[in-house]
């Protein structure tokens, strides 16, 4: 007994990293069965193994709660199998050995078993804070303006809600807090009565959108882009097209529609009984608003005022641009809208751009990727024309049956751009490789040992390790 103590003792370690991993990837798939089976589906049987990507779960209520009861259930079990191999037979001893090396294979069954507990909990939780949230709108009646799309709808609110602030008081979510329970929640633990109110409306599957818009119903709303993300949960872009446009259909008549991006219309293509309301073609004014400096920040020009700001690139000018025609329709001058672009501070859902001490340049587009945005970043680069590029990227996720065709024509268009690719993931490395050959590079030492000069142009395109951020982000 003593010795299969200890060997349960030395086989701890394992149980707690295996423990760690699982709940990781659970919590960075939101605890969500279907964007984890397209996790999974989308690296293969690699992505059971190894991923770099994973980190570590957050510190959150959620988190500690699955891993405090995945842990005791692992516990019980240790315990069952001592118990059921107790005395000293051969047959026991099997018994023993086996039921212990299959508690690490059990491990994402746990913590299968308890997320799915909690998000019966969560569920239960977000009604009810739901309709606390549907009373304080009655209540209070606020100016509601919805967001929603498949990139851009963070650093469009952020932009938003600093323009808005001469126009009155703002009430807005922190980050990409975009789901139904974090929304009512902090709603309802923050909201102060504020007039004007700007959110986020996030969807994984069809009527998601539609539920939130049924409390808190938007009086005019922004789309900021349409592209091939999430393909293995909708299946298709006019699935994702279609969930979109609930956010549409839950206006008012005679409520707005700023279309940010042409493709878009597709959104609007898909909305039933829309006849009432009003559609704003944004896009058309990009060039009349937004350009881009020799530094790579964009230069917003109102009547004949010529603004600098410091946002990077023009991916982000459809935001800017329809930041700023909402805000117009909310008799914000032209004086102040300028005044505001000079004053807005970027944060970490934007591009940054910092020196290494090297002297190379680091552009970060360090979140979540898509092809619009990489295309984008690419451009980007380009634009700035350096002697030396160097892309580093893990690949975008989720992209279902395209993932290959997608991968291959960034890898063409980055190949055009670029002199070499750090790739740290598994998604589309296969497509680089074959476009990149032997100036593909994924080995961490190797990356840490690179010389680099002031010469040099790093652009970050999605999440990175930890390592790669503590050595060239941090």
């Amino acid at each position: 007994m003593i010795f299969q103590f200890l060997y349960l003792l030395a086989l701890l370690p394992l149980l707690i990293v295996s423990l760690l991993w699982w709940s990781g990837i659970f919590q960075q798939k939101e605890y969500r069965l279907d964007r984890l089976i397209s996790h999974f589906s989308s690296t293969g049987w690699r992505g059971w193994l190894i991923s770099k990507k994973i980190r570590r779960p957050v510190r959150t209520a959620r988190a500690l709660a699955i891993l405090l009861f995945s842990g005791l259930t692992l516990l019980i079990f240790s315990v069952f199998i001592m118990l059921w191999a107790q005395n000293s037979s051969y047959l026991q001893t099997a018994r023993f050995y086996i039921g212990t090396l299959s508690l690490v294979f059990t491990v994402p069954l746990v913590v299968l078993f308890w997320s799915f507990i909690s998000s019966v909990g969560v569920w239960l939780v977000t009604i009810w804070h739901l309709a606390k949230l549907r009373s304080l709108v009655l209540r209070h009646q606020p100016t509601v303006i919805g967001i929603t799309g498949s990139y851009g709808k963070t650093t469009t609110k952020q932009l938003l809600s600093h323009l808005l602030s001469s126009a009155g008081r703002v009430f807005t979510t922190p980050g990409s807090v975009n789901t139904p329970y974090a929304i009512a929640r902090h709603f309802i633990d923050n909201y102060k009565g504020e007039e004007i109110v700007i959110l986020e409306y996030a969807a994984y599957c069809q009527g998601e959108i539609a539920r939130l818009a049924q409390v808190i119903k938007p009086d005019s709303v922004i789309l900021t882009g349409l592209t091939d993300q999430h393909l293995a949960l909708f299946g298709t872009k006019a699935k994702i097209a279609r969930a979109k446009a609930e956010l549409v259909e839950s206006l008012s008549e005679g409520g707005f529609v700023n279309l940010a991006a042409p493709e878009t219309i597709e959104i609007i293509d898909k909305a039933n009984n829309i006849s009432q309301v009003q559609v704003r073609k944004v896009w058309e004014e990009l060039d009349n608003i937004c350009s881009l400096s020799p530094s790579g920040r964009v230069s917003v020009k109102l009547d004949s005022m010529e603004t600098q700001t410091e946002i990077i690139g023009l991916q982000a000018a459809p935001a800017v641009a329809a930041a700023i025609l909402v805000a117009r329709d909310f008799g914000v001058t032209d004086e102040r809208i300028a005044d505001s672009l000079r004053t807005f501070k970027i944060t970490d859902n934007w591009i940054g751009r910092h020196e290494l001490s090297s002297g190379a340049t680091v552009i970060n587009d360090g979140l979540s990727s898509n092809p619009v945005g990489f295309q984008a970043a690419i451009d980007l680069v380009s634009s700035l024309n350096p002697k030396k590029a160097i892309l580093v990227t893990a690949g975008i996720v989720d992209l279902g049956e395209l993932s290959s065709k997608i991968h291959t024509d960034l890898a063409l268009e980055a190949k055009k751009v670029f002199d070499e690719v750090w790739y740290l993931g598994m998604e589309g490395k296969i497509e680089f490789s074959s476009v990149f050959g032997d100036k593909l590079i994924s080995d961490q030492q190797e990356i840490t040992m690179k010389k680099l000069t002031s010469e040099t142009l790093i652009l970050v395109e999605g999440k990175m390790p930890i390592w790669f951020e503590r050595e060239f982000l941090v």
